[in-house]
């Protein structure tokens, strides 16, 4: 039963992928990534996005689990949900270097909806 995703292999993301530079993470034997260009990052396929909201269905929720490392003074999104339709985002998880927030953000019935944790500790100079 598909129960786990490695988000990197089914988009596609590896030392090749423009946008996206390899460097040497937590574990030497698992990649790292430092995006660059996010515009240049491949998508989930369709048919794997439609595997993961099903298991979110089925099981009534979800895990995300990241080595994260992030710099102090910057701001972005981590991981965002679009679908159906190129404009339509479901969630996406913000972290705020400056601010030492992380925030969900999900929509249901077109109404948009915010959990923000404050005193994250993400944004320092270790991997989280």
């Amino acid at each position: 039963e598909d129960t786990a995703f490695d988000l990197f292999s089914i988009s596609n993301i590896n030392r090749k992928t423009i946008g996206a530079k390899q460097f040497r993470g937590p574990d030497p034997s698992v990649p790292a990534y430092r995006f660059v260009r996010f515009d240049y990052i491949p998508p989930v396929s369709a048919e794997h996005l439609g595997r993961i909201t099903e298991a979110m269905r089925r099981k009534e929720g979800f895990f995300l689990t990241a080595s994260m490392k992030q710099d102090r003074r910057s701001r972005g999104t981590l991981l965002a949900l679009e679908g159906p339709g190129a404009t339509h985002r479901q969630f996406e998880i913000v972290s705020n270097g400056p601010a030492d927030t992380l925030d969900l953000t999900y929509w249901v019935d077109g109404t948009q909806h915010v959990i923000s944790l404050e005193d994250v500790g993400l944004a320092d100079s270790q991997w989280k």
